[in-house]
């Protein structure tokens, strides 16, 4: 996984968790908007892990 990759993965990961903490705060249904926020934490969780990885450069 280049440099690249994981910058483009933990902004795919961060607008996600975005996208469904806003879905859940629109929800009428309460187990809906629970179960947004939880989605909404594991793409946190995907990001963060992310950004604690340490990419290594592999020659090529």
């Amino acid at each position: 996984m280049s440099v690249r990759d994981i910058i483009t993965d933990r902004a795919y990961f961060t607008r996600r968790a975005r996208e469904e903490r806003e879905y859940a705060s629109v929800c009428e249904d309460n187990a809906a908007a629970v179960a947004h926020l939880k989605m909404a934490e594991e793409y946190e969780k995907r990001a963060n892990n992310l950004s604690s990885s340490k990419p290594r450069m592999v020659p090529g």
